[in-house]
C-alpha cells in the first residue's frame, strides 16, 4: 500500500541528460527500469501532473540552465491514460519541453502487463523507441489503421461534400473572398451545420465581428430557412438585435422568430464562440485554447479562424507577410497534431477584386497557398467580363456567388460551384444539387405567440402559416 504524502517516483531521473520514460504506475516504470535500457518516471496516478510539472521546474532550476531532458510519454493504454497524455503533452508543450507519444506497450495495458507477456519483445521496443522516439514506421501503419475507420465531416453543401470526398478530413482549409462577399456567412453556416447534424464541437475563433452578431446570423438563417424563403415572415440580423418583436412583429413573424431561436438553442452549445473582436488574440494563443479544449475535454473540434489577416502579430518587429506565415504554418500544426479540419477565412488583396479567383489573389497571405490542403475561392458570377460591377453584383438578391477549387492536395481542383446567397438573411443555396440537406428533426415544443399557441415541429408551424 502506498503511504505518506504524494510524490513522483524516481523524480532524480530529471536531473540526468538522458530521454526517459513517463508512466503512470511505480511498476510500470520499475518494469522499464529492469532492463536496463532507460530511466523512467511513475506519476504514481494520473491525477499527479501537476506534481510532476512541478518536479520538472525544480530539477530545472537546480541545475541552473535551460536545459529539459526529452520525455517519453508512456502512460495507460486507455481512456483515462488517453486524456492524461492531452492533459501533460499539452503542458508540456506550453513549457517548449521536448515530449514524444509512444507506444511500448502494444497489445497490452501498461508497461508491466508488456513485460510479464514477454521480456525480450518489450526490451526490444525500448531499443527501438530510444532510436527513433517518432517511430515513424509504426506511426504509419497506426495512422493508415485510424484512417479505415475516419468518415468525411460533411459540410451540408452537397456540391462541396461530393468535391471533397464527403466533406473535411484532417488538415488546413482556406476560404478566401473580396470584402463582404459572404466568407463568413458560409463558413458559419458549415460550422451550424457540423453542430446541429453531426453533434460534433466547432472550436470558432471570430476577430472581426462579436459573438452576439454571430449567433444572431445563424438565428436570421434558421427564420428563412422556415418559411420556405417567404422573405416577409424572415428576418435579417439587424433587425433581430433591435429587440422589441412584439410591438415591431405581426403574430406569424413573432412566432417564426420563436421557433427559430427554439431551433438554434438545440445545437449552438456545439458551437464555442470565443470573441477576439477586441483583445485579439496570436496564432499561439489560439493553439493553446485548442490543447486546452481536447485536454479538458477530450474532444476533437473542428477548428475556424475568422479571418486571417487580423490575427494579432506574433512578432511585433516582423513583416505582415511573415506574420501571416508564421500564423498559417502554427494552423497547419493545430490540425495535424490531433487529426482535425482546420479552416481559416482569408482576405484578396485589392488588385484582384475585379478578377476571376486564382492563387494569386493569395499571394500576400503567406504561405497559405503552400501550407493548405484545400484553397477555395469565393467570388461573383460574371467577375472579370467586360463592364463588370462588384458593386452592383452585390446588390443583387439573391447574389449568385461561386466556389472555385483553387487547390485540393487528394483531389481535383478547377472544380466551379454554384450558390445562390441571400445576403440579408444569412443564407446560402446550393444550386449545383438544388435540394437543401435534410435538417434535424426538432421534437421539444414551445410557447411561440401571445396566445400561448406552441409548435411540437417545424412542419406543424408551417401548416399554421398556411392557415393564416
Amino acid at each position: 500500500m502506498k503511504e505518506g504524502p504524494v510524490h513522483i517516483f524516481n523524480e532524480e531521473a530529471l536531473s540526468k541528460n538522458q530521454p526517459i520514460f513517463i508512466v503512470e504506475g511505480e511498476i510500470d516504470a520499475m518494469s522499464i527500469m529492469e532492463t536496463g535500457k532507460a530511466e523512467a518516471i511513475g506519476l504514481g496516478s494520473v491525477a499527479n501532473i501537476n506534481i510532476f510539472m512541478k518536479a520538472l521546474y525544480k530539477a530545472k532550476k537546480a541545475r541552473k540552465d535551460d536545459f529539459y531532458p526529452t520525455l517519453l510519454i508512456a502512460l495507460d493504454n486507455d481512456d483515462a491514460g488517453n486524456r492524461a497524455i492531452n492533459k501533460l503533452t499539452t503542458q508540456l508543450n506550453q513549457v517548449e519541453v521536448t515530449n514524444y507519444v509512444v507506444q511500448i506497450a502494444r497489445g497490452s495495458k501498461d508497461a508491466n502487463e508488456a513485460l510479464v507477456k514477454g521480456r525480450a519483445q518489450f526490451t526490444k521496443d525500448i531499443e527501438n523507441t530510444l532510436k527513433d522516439p517518432d517511430n515513424r514506421l509504426q506511426g504509419l501503419l497506426d495512422y493508415i489503421n485510424r484512417n479505415e475507420e475516419v468518415e468525411a465531416i460533411p459540410t451540408g453543401f452537397s456540391n462541396l461534400d461530393q468535391v471533397l470526398d464527403g466533406g473535411l478530413y484532417e488538415g488546413l482549409y482556406g476560404i478566401g473572398a473580396i470584402s463582404s462577399l459572404g466568407k463568413t456567412t458560409f463558413v458559419l453556416q458549415i460550422a451550424d451545420y457540423i453542430a446541429q447534424l453531426d453533434r460534433k464541437p466547432v472550436l470558432y475563433f471570430t476577430l472581426e465581428m462579436g459573438t452576439y452578431e454571430l449567433m444572431t446570423k445563424s438565428i436570421s438563417r434558421i427564420t428563412f430557412e422556415n418559411t420556405q424563403g417567404e422573405e416577409t415572415l424572415a428576418q435579417g440580423t439587424r433587425s433581430l438585435l433591435k429587440g422589441k418583436w412584439k410591438q415591431r412583429y405581426n403574430k406569424a413573424q413573432y412566432a417564426n422568430v420563436m421557433q427559430s431561436f427554439k431551433e438554434y438553442g438545440d445545437f449552438y452549445s456545439n458551437v464555442i464562440i470565443h470573441d477576439g473582436s477586441e483583445a485579439r488574440p496570436t496564432i499561439y494563443d489560439i493553439s493553446k485554447t485548442v490543447n486546452s479544449y481536447v485536454a479538458r475535454t477530450g474532444n476533437k473540434p473542428v477548428v475556424i479562424i475568422d479571418y486571417l489577416q487580423i490575427l494579432k502579430p506574433t512578432n511585433e518587429r516582423g513583416t505582415d507577410k511573415a506574420n501571416v506565415t508564421t500564423s498559417v504554418n502554427e494552423m497547419k500544426k493545430i490540425a495535424t497534431r490531433y487529426h482535425i479540419p482546420v479552416i481559416v477565412i482569408s482576405s484578396f488583396n485589392r488588385l484582384n477584386y475585379n478578377s476571376p479567383v486564382s492563387m494569386e489573389a493569395f499571394k500576400e497571405s503567406g504561405d497559405i497557398e503552400y501550407s493548405t490542403d484545400v484553397l477555395i475561392g469565393l467570388q461573383l458570377s460574371g467577375v472579370g467580363q467586360k463592364d463588370f460591377d462588384v458593386n452592383e453584383a452585390k446588390k443583387q438578391t439573391p447574389r449568385e456567388v461561386e466556389a472555385v477549387i483553387l487547390k485540393n492536395r487528394n483531389g481535383a481542383t478547377g472544380d466551379t460551384l454554384h450558390y445562390a446567397y441571400y445576403s440579408m438573411f444569412n443564407k446560402f443555396l446550393d444550386m449545383d444539387s438544388l435540394e437543401e440537406p435534410e435538417r434535424q428533426p426538432q421534437e421539444a415544443q414551445s410557447q411561440v405567440d401571445d396566445e400561448g399557441r406552441v409548435f411540437s415541429s417545424t412542419k406543424e408551424y408551417r401548416e399554421y402559416l398556411g392557415q393564416e
